[in-house]
């Protein structure tokens, strides 16, 4: 137990937040380019980094952007089919 909780401490205290940090930088600068570079596998990556409950269900994604890279101006839409 005595080397388990310096572990938990690293895990806990550094890398939950640092991880949360780079997802939150990917969704700001990562996925508007993604989901408008017109590219199946770069939209559907884009995609599943904003919707990560939705991996593997997601069938005939079309996503059309305002072209827009900036944070406030951005705006998507995407059409998609659910597995069921």
């Amino acid at each position: 137990m005595a080397k388990l909780f310096p572990r938990l401490l690293i895990a806990c205290v550094i890398a939950a937040p640092f991880c949360f940090i780079i997802y939150i930088v990917l969704l700001l600068f990562a996925v508007p380019r993604l989901l408008s570079s017109g590219s199946t596998i770069q939209t559907y990556a884009g995609f599943y980094i904003q919707y990560p409950s939705l991996i593997g269900e997601v069938s005939n994604l079309q996503c059309v952007t305002n072209g827009k890279s900036e944070i406030d101006d951005y705006s998507y839409y995407c059409r998609f089919n659910l597995y069921g």
